[in-house]
C-alpha cells in the first residue's frame, strides 16, 4: 500500500492539474477495481485554521498540565 499527500507540479492536463478551488481528488489503483478516481470539496481555509488554532490549543494545554509526548524522542525538540 502507498499514499501519499501534499502540493505537487502536475500538468494542465492531468485530472490533478484541472482540480479547482477547495476540491480534493484522491486516485486509488487496485487489482480488481482498477484505477478509480474520487472528486469532493475539502476543508477550505476557514475550516482549516480553525482546526490548526484548536491543534495548537491543544498542544499548549497539554504542555501546561504536564502532558508527555508519545512521539519517539527523534521527532522531538532538544530540552
Amino acid at each position: 500500500m502507498f499514499a501519499e499527500a501534499g502540493p505537487s507540479l502536475v500538468a494542465t492536463s492531468s485530472p490533478f492539474g484541472r482540480v479547482q478551488n477547495n476540491q480534493n481528488l484522491v486516485l486509488t489503483s487496485g487489482k480488481y477495481g482498477g484505477d478509480m478516481a474520487f472528486l469532493g470539496a475539502g476543508a477550505g481555509g476557514d475550516p482549516t485554521a480553525v482546526a490548526v488554532v484548536s491543534d495548537l490549543m491543544f498542544v499548549a494545554q497539554s504542555l501546561f498540565a504536564g502532558v508527555r509526548s508519545h512521539w519517539p524522542q527523534q521527532f522531538l525538540a532538544p530540552k
